[in-house]
């Protein structure tokens, strides 16, 4: 794990530095450093607005993602902040990822960086509420730093640390988002299209996208941030019933499916559809 000082102390607000076994800030904290390699950040008997994803949510969305599906998802993440270190000529910094699960697409990019000959140059960063989700991300992805840390509380990185942020189906935090990206950096978010996962059957499908979200998401980043790109990407998924039963369990929808429907699962295609917004510090 790369401990530097763009980190600040849940407690204290004060710089937080790599110590023996974890970081501590100057008053005196100190928090462990897991036998994973992560650090829990989240004060002692917080409780984060909203639960994490369960574990067997997470291992569901490892096995799922694991098989490639999504793989085009983080291709198109890789091309957006290379396209967008290239045009502000950033040759170093700092970037992370606001509810990272598992670690899939933090630790894409930062792989993405390692094939560019840039991962020395670059600090990749995830957080996350779950510390399951943390737990995993830091087993699979050792050249990322993963803290438990809640997106809905303020934020643990310095003013102006970050050049990239990256939010992909998690909350959203606007005012934080423009507190920690420095100006000229960009956010990535991620967002379902409207005909995500609607050729799944009425039990099975997650609950869509509410009309006039995707408006409500740039007006929240208005302002502090100007919208600079709006793509869709469609997928056409083959599943067959193990990787349908994977994306039926990966999403917050598997708490109302019987084990009954899932055991009756069958092979289909689907289509997954996404929307990367790319909005750039002011």
């Amino acid at each position: 794990m790369n401990l530097a000082s763009e980190l600040r102390c849940p407690i204290c607000r004060e710089l937080l530095a790599g110590v023996e076994q974890g970081l501590a800030c100057t008053a005196g904290h100190h928090f462990d450093q897991a036998q994973e390699g992560y650090v829990h950040l989240l004060p002692g008997g917080a409780r984060g607005k909203f639960p994490g994803d369960s574990p067997p949510m997470l291992r569901a969305r490892r096995r799922f993602l694991a098989r490639g599906f999504y793989a085009p998802l983080a291709a198109a993440l890789n091309g957006r902040v290379q396209t967008h270190l290239k045009y502000m000529g950033h040759e170093a910094g700092v970037m992370a990822e606001a509810g990272c699960g598992e670690g899939f697409y933090i630790g894409a990019v930062q792989q993405h960086l390692a094939r560019c000959g840039l991962a020395d140059n670059w600090r990749c960063w995830g957080f996350d509420l779950a510390k399951e989700a943390v737990r995993m991300a830091a087993r699979r992805h050792e050249q990322v730093g993963f803290f438990v840390a809640d997106t809905y509380r303020p934020w643990l990185f310095s003013d102006a640390a970050l050049s990239v942020l990256l939010t992909i189906f998690a909350p959203r935090n606007a005012d934080e988002s423009a507190r920690v990206v420095r100006p000229g950096g960009v956010v990535l978010v991620v967002l379902p299209g409207t005909d995500h996962l609607k050729d799944m059957p009425p039990p099975l499908r997650p609950v869509g996208i509410a009309p006039g979200k995707l408006e409500g998401v740039v007006e929240q980043f208005s302002g502090m941030f100007k919208l600079t790109g709006q793509e869709r990407l469609v997928l056409s998924l083959t599943l067959d019933s193990e990787a349908l039963t994977d994306l039926v369990l990966m999403t917050p929808s598997q708490r109302h499916i019987t084990p009954a429907v899932l055991a009756d699962l069958q092979g289909m295609k689907i289509r997954a559809d996404f929307i990367l917004l790319a909005f750039q510090r002011c």
